[in-house]
């Protein structure tokens, strides 16, 4: 995610919040005012249909709770994002160099384990060498491929 979008990000989450705050505002003032008037015995007023259209407290808490849980919502699929992106960055690319890098130290370690004593040259240990053989290329090719990835994918994507 490009820090720019990040920004916008984070300035639409702080925007929603001013909103849902607003609205909480409006829903105590609504509530103050309707205890107003029943203080002052001018209940009469909510029977204008267009005084309790407006006056209406039920309404104005449903809105208020159905724009929270909504934000909450798309908060919580916005960290989950997040949290995603950090581990794809950074905890992927390291657990790769971790498991690449023991494979090939120890496909190393026994090729020349067998290049130095002829006495291990068996049939069945020829196969174990074959097979540290293509482990060894196989890793060299697949960390020369993920370090690439690791260093290239951030470079190209910020472009």
């Amino acid at each position: 995610m490009h820090s720019h979008e990040r920004a916008d990000d984070i300035s639409a989450v702080k925007e929603v919040e001013e909103y849902l705050l607003e609205l909480e505002m409006e829903v105590q003032s609504v509530r103050k005012l309707n205890k107003m008037l029943t203080i002052q015995n001018l209940t009469a007023l909510l029977d204008i249909p267009w005084m309790h259209c407006l006056l209406n407290l039920e309404r104005w808490e449903f809105e208020l709770l159905n724009e929270k849980t909504s934000f909450l919502q798309v908060q919580e699929r916005y960290t989950k994002v997040l949290a995603l992106q950090v581990f794809q960055n950074y905890v992927d690319p390291a657990v790769y160099t971790l498991i690449l890098t023991v494979g090939l130290v120890w496909n190393g370690v026994l090729v020349l384990m067998f290049a130095g004593q002829k006495q291990l040259w068996t049939p069945p240990n020829i196969m174990i060498f074959n097979l540290a053989v293509c482990g060894s290329s196989f890793s060299d090719i697949e960390f020369t491929i993920v370090l690439l990835c690791t260093l290239l994918c951030p470079l190209l994507s910020n472009e």
